[in-house]
């Protein structure tokens, strides 16, 4: 095959593969991340139902995370024994079930018990999709793919924050509060697409009957090139499991900040909006989406252009630091629109910053360390989405303010920077596997 037909094979191909798997799979993560973060705008009035204080609200949503982590290898384990296709469809009805319960919630301890059930049926969903996406694409595709499926992150506070507020504002049928009848109305969507997600989606790159044989025979043909250089690579380099167990960790304490900021914004940004702007439900909902708007744009363009230019660490620390200095100087300004600029600079940041890690996160571990370094890594980060919102809740009904809990967030970021130092040469000299062009 000539590099006219190379080229020719790798556009069409990959074009399919974005089309009949990446793109659903987005649409399941607009729907996940609906039904995970809409707690923080029906806390506007959940928690005075339910007589719960900052630090019940912040033990909530922690929960989730506990869940989660509980059941996050387990369920990669399942989704390997049953295949992607049955254990997605299952997933998604499964946390739909849940979600819609949380209409029913009537006291802070049923509050905590669905919040874990809901981190459970997720748990596997992310490093699941991160598996499938280097089961289905070459290494040069795969930061585009990943920060694709991580913009319904963004997308889900930007549509779900007025969303919620309208829902909250004018609640429907049922005779249910505006809060309770947004989780139900939030839920009803994403049961239906998992029954749609079992029909759809296949498990392997051979069963996608949308793909021509001559697009299966180049996909596999690649798939193996890589497989035969990734060892060359790591032969050559003479990569012991204790450098790659390293490499992971380290990539973990990363992953581990850039989490800890993005959900210490998603589940106390409306009540810092409210607290500050004194704006009503719909007002708080749109003024909540503008940082997640620069965090989704920095998400998408940073991870398509790092595979465009082929380059890792500059498009990984840049991003760290603009987070860093943003929302430091959110801080400092204290408020106003100064204050809210500087946030979504710092959003931005975090979004390109996500948007850019997982492929060279996951092109720079063996196949054969991939599904338990994806696992700890997802797992670093979720520990941080458990433990940060606990924190905040906790500091904030102590001290009255935001400034500690957002000084502290800084400071995991500033970590998180220091913590892609060692991985710089590994990035800056492009030792990620990539396979070029014939």
């Amino acid at each position: 095959m000539n590099n006219n037909q190379e080229v020719g094979a790798e556009t069409a191909t990959v074009r399919k593969i974005f089309l009949h798997v990446i793109i659903p799979i987005v649409v399941l993560q607009i729907l996940n991340s609906l039904d995970r973060v809409n707690v923080s705008f029906a806390a506007l009035h959940m928690s005075a139902d339910l007589g719960m204080n900052r630090t019940a609200y912040g033990l909530g949503v922690g929960l989730f995370f506990w869940g989660y982590l509980l059941f996050q290898y387990p369920s990669v384990w399942l989704l390997r024994r049953l295949g992607f296709r049955f254990w997605l469809g299952a997933s998604v009805i499964a946390w739909g079930v849940i979600s819609a319960a949380m209409a029913g919630v009537h006291s802070p301890a049923m509050y905590y018990l669905l919040r874990f059930l809901l981190g459970l049926a997720e748990a596997g969903f992310a490093p699941g999709v991160i598996v499938f996406i280097r089961t289905w694409l070459p290494a040069n595709h795969r930061a585009s793919a990943v920060a694709l499926t991580m913009l319904p992150v963004p997308l889900s506070v930007i549509i779900g924050g007025p969303l919620a507020g309208l829902l909250m504002t004018h609640p429907g049928a049922l005779g249910l509060s505006g809060w309770r009848w947004m989780f139900l109305a939030e839920a009803v969507p994403t049961m239906i697409a998992g029954l749609i997600a079992l029909a759809w989606f296949r498990d392997t790159p051979l069963l996608g009957n949308w793909l021509g044989n001559a697009q299966k025979a180049w996909l596999r043909r690649r798939i193996n090139q890589e497989d035969i250089a990734e060892a060359d690579v790591h032969a050559a380099q003479h990569v012991s499991a204790t450098h790659q167990w390293t490499r992971i960790a380290l990539f973990s304490g990363v992953w581990f900040s850039m989490v800890s900021g993005a959900y210490s914004l998603i589940y106390w940004l409306p009540q810092v909006m409210k607290q500050a702007s004194g704006f009503g439900d719909v007002g708080v909902g749109v003024l909540t989406a503008l940082p997640w708007i620069g965090l989704g744009a920095g998400m998408v363009l940073n991870g398509r252009h790092s595979d465009r230019t082929n380059e890792r660490f500059w498009h990984l620390i840049i991003p760290m630091l603009i987070a860093t200095l943003g929302i430091m100087t959110s801080l400092l300004l204290h408020s106003g629109w100064g204050s809210l600029v500087a946030l979504c600079a710092g959003a931005t940041g975090l979004g390109a910053g996500q948007g850019a890690f997982w492929g060279p996160a996951a092109s720079c571990m063996r196949r054969s360390h991939t599904n338990l370094g994806v696992v700890m890594i997802n797992t670093a980060g979720n520990i941080g989405g458990a433990v940060s919102p606990i924190l905040i809740g906790f500091v904030r009904d102590r001290t009255g303010s935001f400034q500690d809990p957002v000084l502290a967030l800084t400071l995991l970021l500033a970590m998180g920077v220091v913590m892609l130092l060692p991985l710089s040469g590994l990035l800056r000299t492009n030792k990620c596997l990539v396979i070029k062009e014939a």
